[in-house]
């Protein structure tokens, strides 16, 4: 013959953690509770006679390595983004920096024995065709 408890299933054992009643039964779960109490593995119960829903068996190891693991991977990839950020800053620097040594004109200073350019004849200038010359 099968027992009652196994009839019954496993409510039959619990006790309200508010009254201490064993009057137990399964509860509906919301829509949050859908998504979240099957990764925890916990199960919904209800209190008849203090109404007071709360969840069971729920596996609190997982709840505290799942944290841990999520802190560790948003640390990594805040990590990756940050040396990321600094690599490009760097090379738009050194880019820059490259650019304005390419462009700039440095003043080369005449070579010494020639005459200013203001001295020089132009062609087709009148006064050139009437200096003497040497």
């Amino acid at each position: 013959m099968v027992e009652s408890s196994v009839l019954m299933g496993p409510s039959t054992d619990l006790i309200c953690p508010r009254c201490h009643s064993n009057d137990v039964k399964r509860s509906r779960r919301t829509f949050t509770e859908r998504l979240v109490l099957p990764m925890l593995r916990g199960r919904v119960f209800r209190c008849r006679d203090c109404k007071k829903r709360f969840w069971i068996d729920v596996q609190w190891s997982a709840v505290i390595l799942a944290g841990l693991s999520m802190t560790v991977a948003a640390g990594i990839v805040t990590a990756a983004i940050v040396v990321h950020q600094m690599r490009v800053q760097e090379a738009a620097a050194a880019a820059k920096a490259v650019q304005i040594r390419r462009y700039r004109v440095r003043p080369r200073p005449m070579p010494r024995g020639l005459p200013p350019l203001s001295s020089i004849p132009r062609p087709g200038d009148d006064t050139a065709t009437t200096s003497p010359t040497r």
